[in-house]
């Protein structure tokens, strides 16, 4: 991506949690070790909630910035020995979507589409969470849109170095490929995130 500031062309790329500048950088590999160890792994099928929960019909959590979306997400299982919750990495969220395209008829459309008739873009309404009948795909809510959902992953550019991922209820031209930048202290009500769960390897 190129971005133009002034007379100035800045290069932007996004990278993944393995980059030294990621906040996951420490954590990445424990949930690429579990998901190849035990097939796979877990997503919020939902945005979380207010009150920190993933379940429908409550009010989507916003006006938080990534940073406490993290500490959020890893408080969620914090005293379970055998399950570790995160905020979703670049890796979960790209792996999410190809698998709602691949399992889906709409196919790849679902990831580019800005049509509110596949999820909450751009009409203007935030909804409770799953409450966007529409948005639902293998059993995953708001993936396509209702909010923007804070990653893990790491953008180069300057002061913006949080990326969020998705549509949103407030404006018509973004995907669920999406990509944004954000700053540190960025929070808003248009943003929020999701979990990311995996299984805790255990000693026999």
């Amino acid at each position: 991506m190129r971005e133009v500031n002034g007379d100035d062309v800045i290069d932007t790329y996004f990278y993944g949690e393995e980059n030294e500048n990621s906040v996951a950088k420490d954590q990445i590999e424990g949930f690429k070790t579990s998901a190849n160890s035990n097939k796979g792994y877990y997503i919020g099928r939902y945005e979380q909630g207010t009150g920190n929960v993933c379940k429908a019909e409550v009010d989507v959590y916003t006006n938080v910035t990534r940073n406490q979306s993290k500490t959020l997400a890893e408080a969620m299982y914090v005293d379970n020995s055998y399950v570790t919750s995160e905020l979703i990495s670049s890796y979960a969220w790209d792996t999410a979507l190809n698998f709602i395209c691949q399992t889906n008829e709409e196919g790849y459309m679902l990831a580019t589409t800005t049509n509110p008739d596949y999820g909450n873009i751009g009409t203007s309404i935030k909804e409770l969470t799953g409450a966007y009948k529409s948005d639902n795909y293998s059993n995953i809510h708001d993936f396509l849109g209702n909010c923007y959902e804070w990653t893990t992953e790491f953008r180069n550019s300057g002061g913006y170095p949080c990326v969020s991922v998705g549509g949103a209820y407030n404006n018509s031209d973004k995907s669920a490929a999406n990509r944004s930048g954000s700053s540190v202290d960025t929070s808003a009500s248009d943003t929020s995130f999701r979990l990311q769960l995996y299984i805790n390897k255990v000693e026999q």
